[in-house]
């Protein structure tokens, strides 16, 4: 991994089933069919800006950038037992 990469690991997020790497570098371009996941890579940015500016308690996702619900909006398959 170089210095200008991060990884990025989802577990049972959004469309996301099971634990996921994501490598992410300066430049990236995301592609592919509906619902393959695009928008939930984006969606789990913005939740960890939200996170790291103090803007979620642990009962609420809403914050200056996006309201994503409740936890279970946001769980693979809304199983909140994951």
């Amino acid at each position: 991994m170089g210095k200008d990469e991060v990884v990025l690991y989802l577990r049972d997020f959004k469309c996301f089933s099971g634990l996921h790497r994501i490598e992410l570098k300066k430049l990236n371009i995301l592609y592919g069919k509906n619902t393959s996941g695009k928008s939930a890579l984006i969606d789990s940015l913005i939740i960890l800006r939200q996170m790291s500016e103090s803007y979620l308690s642990n009962s609420s996702f809403k914050g200056p950038y996006r309201d994503f619900g409740s936890l279970r909006n946001l769980t693979f398959g809304q199983d909140l037992e994951k």
